[in-house]
């Protein structure tokens, strides 16, 4: 109804409603020139088109709408997860066609189904037959590389499971693929710590505080570690 209302301009004067959807100031000029703020609510125009979208977000519940100003049209989308807004360009495609900048903009991560099959594998056949398919997939690309959190994520599933070698062979994957991230390999000195090896738990904490001086997380456990 509140799209609706603002498609219409229900319950609002002709002037409000018109500078609402009036652009005010870019939201980002040069990676996302099609993009503009108007009065409370995001705007996109391409050509003759005008869009407005607006998007709310409280950790594990998030949604977006995107209204078609020129058809009066519109999509809502409402979802009750964490990552929902990660498959909403696809949907979106389908119902209004296109591509969605605000999207893109809000960069959300998107759907990646590489994510669901390696931990499925892992959990099932263990990680090195999980990781084995997982790189020739993506070699062939068949599938999209996991971003860092994602595979930091799957290797934290793995040692709450207490499967602690097979997270550690995740987490040494994702040194491998983001070896610049002092979290990889704080990661991954957590496992070796829990596995009781403290030699390998220290020098990867280390190596976690050479590429990120600030991680107080990684100094104090070297210092517990040394004791």
């Amino acid at each position: 109804k509140f799209m609706i209302a603002l498609l219409k301009g229900t319950g609002l004067k002709k002037k409000t409603w018109q500078e609402m959807f009036k652009p005010q100031i870019r939201v980002d000029s040069k990676a996302f020139p099609e993009l503009y703020w108007g009065l409370g609510v995001g705007l996109e125009i391409e050509g003759k088109k005008k869009y407005f979208w607006h998007w709310g977000d409280q950790g594990d519940s998030k949604c977006y709408m995107k209204a078609d100003l020129t058809d009066q049209d519109g999509f809502l989308y409402f979802t009750n997860s964490a990552n929902g807004l990660a498959v909403a360009d696809r949907i979106l495609e389908d119902a209004m066609g296109g591509f969605t900048p605000a999207l893109a903009w809000l960069n959300y991560e998107r759907f990646n189904p590489a994510v669901k099959e390696l931990l499925q594998t892992a959990r099932s056949n263990g990680a090195a037959v999980a990781l084995e398919n997982y790189r020739h997939n993506r070699e062939k690309e068949i599938i999209q590389q996991i971003p860092e959190v994602s595979m930091n994520g799957i290797g934290y599933k793995l040692l709450r499971l207490n499967k602690i070698d097979d997270a550690i062979l995740v987490f040494e994957q994702n040194t491998k693929d983001y070896p610049s991230s002092a979290n990889t390999w704080d990661s991954l000195a957590e496992a070796y710590d829990k596995k009781g090896n403290k030699e390998l738990a220290i020098k990867n904490y280390q190596k976690s505080l050479e590429l990120d001086p600030g991680n107080s997380n990684a100094a104090e456990q070297v210092k517990r570690l040394k004791q």
